[in-house]
């Protein structure tokens, strides 16, 4: 009898002391953590004009959209999603101690949905994020994630790195898989690691509902890194979609091959070139919604478009290092024009 209170004992000190060690495992307090980088964190917010259906036919409204970002220099430089800011009008940053600025993009790449924009001023009570190694990110490792959420600023969400892809098209991109809670507002938001390390920026996620579904995906600093702070991509403000085949053919592109324009930020370095935007919304089979009856794009300086990692590789060294003004060859009303930029 005592044999067996002795065995119950021990089974239970065994299940209590496992339990502990798991809680202590996988609830890894981070609130240290966060209040060191939540001064790094700013909610973003945006306006720009969108062509929408309407009883009176197709008319441009003004749209206000929310996204986050993290400061990562003492002058001003904040990353973020290429999506939140790459055709905006307007763009307002607010830190968590209220303070807000305006500010401008000086760098996107919309294939990796990341951008770089420029703060007009810095709150001193700022604080700037220090850098993660994202190439150290281990499947199950614990990371946390601050945002806006449905506008609610400065959110925590906590999980683990699920997997990591690495998708080599046009350019060669890596994301971060993670199951923390990701939802809108949360794009452009930092992750980080359990240090405070930042590793990445949160670029989006799939859902069938719309809502948070564990599936999301967040832009490595290694390859932001790449991309964006070594060797900066020129930001002309325009919304893009690259065709070639079968779509190249239907708009009657002679290249074949060439960047379909969208939307167009207004004050942007597109519009003072004189790009012009998509008309017309139309639906294709199997793909989202475009505009027609817009510029194609079917060179960049002296390249050619061709819908390719080469071509792509090609436009983005001539955009980061050109030292003379932008010129656009762009196909437009069955004709060639040729668009002119003069550098500021």
């Amino acid at each position: 009898m005592i044999v067996q209170q002795i065995r119950k004992f021990l089974l239970l000190g065994s299940v209590l002391f496992g339990w502990l060690v798991s809680f202590n495992l996988f609830a890894t307090d981070v609130s240290d953590a966060y209040s060191n980088v939540v001064g790094s964190v700013v909610v973003i917010k945006t306006e720009e004009h969108k062509k929408q259906f309407s009883k009176l036919g197709i008319v441009e409204k003004k749209m206000n959209e929310l996204g986050s970002g993290v400061l990562i220099d003492k002058k001003g430089l904040v990353l973020t999603a290429s999506h939140v800011v790459n055709i905006a009008d307007k763009i307002e940053v607010e830190f968590s101690s209220g303070e807000k600025t305006s500010a401008r993009v000086i760098s996107s790449s919309y294939l990796a949905d990341v951008a770089l924009i420029q703060l007009a001023s810095v709150p001193a009570s700022a604080i700037v994020a220090k850098m993660g190694d994202s190439n150290k990110l281990r499947v199950g490792q614990e990371i946390f994630v601050v945002g806006a959420p449905y506008g609610l600023g400065y959110t925590l969400s906590v999980g683990n790195v699920s997997g990591r892809r690495v998708y080599d098209d046009l350019i060669s991109m890596e994301f971060i898989q993670t199951d923390a809670a990701i939802n809108s507002g949360n794009s452009g938001g930092p992750m980080f690691n359990t240090s405070g390390g930042l590793v990445g920026i949160v670029s989006h996620i799939r859902s069938r509902s719309g809502g948070n579904e564990g599936l999301g995906f967040v832009a490595s600093m290694d390859m932001i890194q790449d991309l964006i702070l070594d060797q900066p991509n020129s930001w002309i403000g325009a919304d893009i979609i690259p065709i070639k085949g079968e779509l190249a053919r239907a708009l009657n592109v002679p290249h074949r091959q060439g960047l379909l324009v969208q939307r167009v930020a207004k004050g942007s370095p597109a519009e003072k070139l004189g790009l012009q935007a998509g008309i017309l919304p139309v639906k294709i089979p199997g793909a989202a919604d475009i505009f027609i009856g817009g510029d194609v794009i079917v060179q960049v300086g002296p390249y050619p478009i061709h819908v390719s990692k080469d071509g792509f590789l090609n436009v983005r060294q001539y955009l980061s290092t050109r030292t003379e003004p932008l010129q656009l060859t762009v196909w437009r009303g069955g004709e060639w024009v040729t668009l002119y930029g003069v550098d500021e």
